[in-house]
This record gives C-alpha cells, sequence and structure tokens, in this order.
C-alpha cells in the first residue's frame, strides 16, 4: 500500500558510496562487489532509508544467487529514454532519468518466475531463506518515486535489475544524504534490540536508529535475541518482526517482558496488521509498522513507545 515518506533530495553517488561499507558486509567473501558512480551527480528526490533498503535488498538477492561465489556490479548513471527505449516500451515517458542498476553472475533466472518476481511473498528461496517481500519491497519503492524496475535475465546467465528514478532539478543540501536529518524530535540515547531475519531490513533499521543517537543491538532470531537481550546495557526498546522462523515476534515479546516488565514493543510485518491480529499473532492496538515504512516512520514510533508510561523501569530486570 502506498505511504507517506521522508523524501530528500539526494545524488545516488553519495548515497551508494556511503552505503558501500555495509554493502561488502554482506555480501560474501568469494564474491568481488565493485561499485561505479556515474562521472556526474544523479540527483532524485526519494526517502534515502528506503532506496538504501532497496539497493541492499538486490545486493543480497545477488548474493544468493551465488552460492559458490562471483561478481556483483552497482553501476550508476544518467540515461536518456526515447521512444524505441525499452524502458518507454514497458511505459515509461521519454526523457532522462537516474538509472541504478545491480547485476551479478549468478544462477539467473527462468521465465515463469521472472513474470511474478514482484509479486509480495514470492520467492524460489528455502523457506527458511526469506520472505518474498525482498523484491517486491524494491518495486514499490521506485514505483512510488515514479519510476520502474527492468530485469534482464535467462537460467545460467547471472541477472541485472535495473532501477529509472525521475531526475530532480533541485540541489542536494548538506545533511539531505542522512535520513530525517531534521527530526531531532526524535533523537534519543536509549537501548534498542532490533530483530529481523531479513538482513537488509534487521541493517536499515539500525542505521536508522544509530544515526539518531540510540544504542542498537541486531539479531537474526529470536534464540539470538535472547542471548543479548541481558547484557549491558539492558534494551528498554525491542523492535521484532512478527513472524520469525522458530519462536515468534510476540513470542519472544512476552518472554522477555516476563523478565524486563517494563520493555516496550513495536511489532513490524509485510503483513497488515488487521490480518495478524485476527490470526491470534498479535493483540489489536499493539504498537506496530508496516513493510515497507519510511525512516520517519520508523522513528516516530519508536518514540512513541519509548515515551509510553509503563509500570515498572527497564532496568529493574526480575528472574522469572
Amino acid at each position: 500500500r502506498q505511504q507517506p515518506t521522508t523524501s530528500s533530495v539526494i545524488d545516488l553517488n553519495e548515497l551508494v558510496g556511503g552505503l558501500a561499507p555495509m554493502l561488502h558486509q554482506v555480501v560474501d567473501e568469494r564474491t568481488h562487489l565493485s561499485i561505479r558512480p556515474a562521472s556526474e551527480p544523479v540527483v532524485v528526490r526519494l526517502d534515502p532509508a528506503q532506496i538504501e533498503q532497496a539497493v541492499l535488498n538486490l545486493a543480497i538477492n545477488a548474493r544468493d544467487a551465488m552460492p559458490s561465489g562471483g561478481q556483483i556490479e552497482i553501476a550508476l548513471g544518467i540515461e536518456t529514454v526515447d521512444e524505441r527505449h525499452r524502458a518507454a516500451k514497458a511505459g515509461l515517458s521519454p526523457g532522462r532519468y537516474g538509472l541504478l542498476s545491480v547485476a551479478d553472475t549468478g544462477h539467473g533466472i527462468a521465465a515463469e518466475p521472472l513474470r511474478l518476481l514482484f509479486e509480495p511473498f514470492f520467492t524460489t528461496k528455502p523457506a527458511n531463506k526469506g520472505t518474498g517481500l525482498g523484491l517486491s519491497i524494491v518495486y514499490s519503492v521506485v514505483t512510488a518515486a515514479g519510476g520502474i524496475v527492468l530485469v534482464e535475465s535467462a537460467p545460467g546467465q547471472g541477472a541485472r535489475f535495473e532501477l529509472f528514478l525521475p531526475l530532480s532539478e533541485a540541489t542536494p543540501r548538506a545533511g539531505d544524504e542522512t535520513p530525517s536529518a531534521s527530526l531531532t524530535a526524535f533523537d534519543g540515547g536509549e537501548s534498542v534490540l532490533v530483530v529481523e531475519d531479513e538482513q537488509a531490513i534487521r541493517s536499515l533499521v539500525a542505521r536508522v536508529l544509530s544515526r539518531r543517537g540510540y544504542v542498537v543491538r541486531e539479531a537474526a532470531s529470536a534464540e539470538e535475541a535472547l542471548s543479548l537481550a541481558f547484557e549491558e546495557p539492558i534494551p528498554v526498546l525491542l523492535i521484532t518482526d512478527v513472524l520469525l522462523p522458530g519462536m515468534s515476534g510476540p513470542q519472544l515479546a512476552d518472554e522477555l517482558r516476563a523478565r524486563l516488565p517494563g520493555l516496550g514493543v513495536l511489532f513490524m510485518s509485510g503483513y497488515e496488521a488487521d490480518r495478524l491480529a485476527r490470526d491470534g499473532e498479535f493483540d489489536p492496538g499493539t504498537a506496530f509498522l508496516s513493510k515497507p515504512f519510511a525512516s520517519e516512520e520508523l522513528l516516530r514510533a519508536a518514540r512513541a513507545v519509548l515515551d509510553t508510561p509503563r509500570l515498572l523501569d527497564a532496568g529493574a530486570a526480575t528472574e522469572s
């Protein structure tokens, strides 16, 4: 669904360059990652956290397509689209666009999966390797900005994803590359535990919160979260996906709150809150974020939970 975003005028060269250390962390050590910036600024208007999440999703998708290693190239440029261009044939109006492409040398995609690639929850990965939301989030972010995503792939020939984004006439201001840079009302110094099995989403949530001063620890599963939750500094806020492998997010929250009674909880999911409540996953009225969300939504929701009075201070942990 369409959701409000915190758009900024950004240069994709600078944004992807700033994301490079995280990108090198998420790819396999057997994979060579190269980033080729454009020779001129590629200025667009987007929510920086959302486009960072899209790039991370594509990099992780490429990594997973090369279990034995390979090459990933992220390239930036400006493309002129005319009536003969395949982007125009896909429905894009003629003009000049920022182009961000992610190419890999992986196993490629057959015609039938390629047709369904951006459908929410469609995935060819094993059940414990993905939810099928990564590429649908990429599609949502790009189309909401007025762009399109094109894919070239065939079995055994790797894949290339091309993100065409409308150029902006504005000039990026200092700090605009930082998500929600002016949202000082949502700053904090509290300790937050983020639990999410999708690495791209987990990394982005942690990145946005860390930029605003929060002390963030990350866990890929409920079991890992339980091993981290009682280390100093004790978290005062748990941000967790609802559907996790093994123990669910609400089950994790219940177990932690039994020992940390003042712990605030913020759930997130690609499924709608009403559906999850109907299915008995959690109680209606629980603090909730629907994926994909803008950086401002995350910061606002986290601050709202932290500022809600609770019966006991989370620092006064009790043994169950």
